[in-house]
Parts: C-alpha cells; structure tokens; sequence
C-alpha cells in the first residue's frame, strides 16, 4: 500500500512532535536533576557547619573596612573580612579559592593580628584547628546579602549598608 504525500507528511509532523516532547521531558527532568545536586543548605555567621573531613564556621565579618594591610579598595568599595574557623577531623589541604562569596572579589593583603589565607592553601592535620582571615573587595552601601558559597553551604555575610549608615566597623582600619 502507499502512502499519499498528505499521509507521509501528516507521519512526519507526528514523529517531529513526539521528539520536541521527548526533548522538553528530557531537559526538564535534567535541569531539575542538577538543581538538585546544586542545593545549598542556608547557614549564618556562627554556624557550626560540618564536612566530610572537617568542620568550619564564619565567626566574625568585618564588612566595611576602608583599609586593609596599607591597602584600599577602588571608589564606591570596602574590604570585607571574614574571619573562618577550620577544625580538621583528618588531613585536609584548603585554600581561599575554597570560600568564595558571590559578587565579591577576592584579594590577598596581609595585616597584623590577621593569618590571611590565600590560594596557596595550607595543610591542616587531623585534630588541628585553624583560624584564618578572607578578605574581598565588596560593593560600598550594599543592602543586599552577600553569601559564601562553600561545601554545600550558603552563608548569610550580611550586606555592607548596615555598618554604613551608623552600625560597628564602619571605621575600623
């Protein structure tokens, strides 16, 4: 029997259909699958938030210093500081490119009274703990939150606006 060029095309649309379905399924189902692997679990300075291999927290963020190291950031910036508390369960290497904080910049300066941690990283042994400085580059007078993203954790840093406008830090050097 042979098909009428009206039934081959009407074949045709009928198979081009299926596939557009099958390809929308198939990204939609993918697309939920990495957001699901992506989840962040929310946390807030003082947190203690535990790893596989080891246990950290955000103890203090200094989030509207003018001046850092002898340095100083670019008109309309602060420095921010984040001070982070690492205690290894074993032998761990970590680095600042481990702690990175979205819509900031990472910078290496170094101050007394800081141990600033930089992308060389350093090596904790198991039982070993470490406190050790972060600094970045932040939009001044920032109402939004700035977050860490680190080991599947979402840490609320708090905007730059808040010190600002009166609260403590806005002149420490």
């Amino acid at each position: 029997m042979k098909l009428g060029i009206k039934a081959k095309r009407n074949i045709g649309l009928i198979v081009l259909t299926v596939v557009v379905v099958a390809a929308v399924i198939l990204t939609v189902y993918l697309v939920q699958r990495s957001d699901d692997s992506q989840k962040l679990k929310n946390a807030h300075i003082g947190q203690k938030l535990t790893c596989k291999d080891f246990e950290f927290s955000v103890v203090d963020v200094k989030n509207s210093l003018r001046e850092f190291g002898g340095e100083t950031p670019v008109d309309g910036y602060y420095f921010m500081a984040v001070t982070v508390v690492v205690n290894a369960k074993k032998n761990i290497k970590i680095d600042a490119q481990d702690f990175p904080v979205a819509d900031a910049k990472h910078i290496y300066a170094d101050q007394d009274g800081y141990d600033v941690l930089d992308d060389k990283g350093i090596y904790l042994k198991g039982g070993q703990d470490m406190k050790f400085a972060l600094i970045y580059e932040a939009e001044a007078e920032r109402a939004v939150e700035f977050y860490m993203r680190a080991f599947g954790y979402k840490i609320n840093l708090g905007g730059t606006v808040s010190n600002v406008l009166g609260g403590s830090g806005a002149d420490v050097k």
